[in-house]
């Protein structure tokens, strides 16, 4: 249903973005991957003057899952050559005892803009395909955000070996609570890009804090937590994260980009390494991207993630 719903959106904002003033950008990506990792996000962008809306889409299942996990949210922008502003809810249904709500505001400042159209931001997170970047040798872009995630959970570790330990569910022991117990996460992000001789250079530190003692209180992994810069949803319950991305938009038609994510987690949970390359090909109005990402964690098996997407703007 949730799908079928964002297909609608999608289709009902194409057609006044044909006006005067309007644009879209729409796009859906897919990706699959180790322990039958399979993904889908999509969204559709809505833009006008300086305002915009973006419905968004995502899914994702695996064999370290049970059930498949949806989740739908939406972003209210105002964006302008020198700053943009926007604010996100959304949540995701109950599967397997788990689900959330979540809601955030984030800011960014350009310090020397282009000029015309919407315009890209320079930032490690994925996905963030916009209108026309700036002009000139240099641009520097800050940037801040906050999220706060309200997690609510049925079930705990079954004992303490088991807290916040990452892994299938034949593996990981789990246990009925009395009742449920609601987790506030919130993550707080800071990101500078500078766009230097044809070069696009970002990177974004995020600290996450939580309103419970975790191992107090049972707390197994986190089932649905997308890390900033990865393309892919994974679990746990992550302290810190640091991502870098590097972009080379001099090209014709196609722009090659890295990206490296390096997080550390709660609850004595491995440190992990994420390393993705991917290339964006670019055809009047429509975008085709394609990346690999390989993730590594202490004392897990490495995993490998392939994704295919496409964007179409006017």
């Amino acid at each position: 249903m949730m799908k079928w719903a964002l297909v609608a959106v999608t289709f009902l904002a194409a057609a006044p973005a044909r006006a005067d003033g309007f644009w879209f950008n729409g796009g859906i990506k897919g990706t699959v991957g180790t322990e039958e990792y399979r993904g889908v996000d999509a969204s559709a962008q809505l833009g006008g003057d300086h305002l915009s809306i973006k419905p968004m889409f995502s899914e994702y299942s695996s064999t370290a899952t049970v059930g498949t996990f949806k989740t739908a949210s939406v972003r209210l922008g105002y964006d302008t050559d020198l700053f943009g502003i926007g604010v996100t809810g959304g949540g995701t249904p109950r599967v397997n005892g788990y689900s959330n709500v979540f809601g955030g505001v984030d800011a960014i400042l350009s310090l020397t803009p282009g000029s015309g159209g919407p315009t890209k931001r320079i930032t490690p997170g994925q996905g963030t395909a916009g209108g026309a970047r700036g002009e000139g040798l240099t641009r520097i872009d800050i940037g801040a955000s906050y999220m706060h995630t309200a997690n609510r959970d049925s079930f705990q570790a079954a004992n303490a070996a088991q807290v916040g330990v990452r892994g299938p569910a034949s593996t990981v022991s789990v246990a009925q609570r009395a009742n449920a117990l609601t987790i506030g996460q919130n993550d707080m992000t800071g990101s500078v890009g500078i766009k230097l001789l044809g070069f696009l250079f970002s990177g974004a530190f995020t600290k996450t804090v939580y309103d419970k003692d975790l191992a107090a209180n049972f707390v197994r992994a986190l089932p649905v937590e997308r890390l900033n810069g990865q393309g892919v949803t994974t679990q746990g319950m992550p302290d810190t994260n640091t991502a870098l991305r590097a972009e080379l938009d001099q090209l014709p038609l196609i722009t090659p980009w890295a990206s490296y994510v390096h997080t550390r987690y709660k609850l004595g949970q491995s440190n992990s390494n994420a390393l993705t390359v991917g290339l964006n090909v670019e055809l009047s109005i429509l975008e085709v991207v394609a990346s690999i990402e390989h993730l590594a964690q202490v004392g897990a098996a490495d995993r490998n993630y392939m994704s295919l997407g496409a964007n179409i703007r006017f």
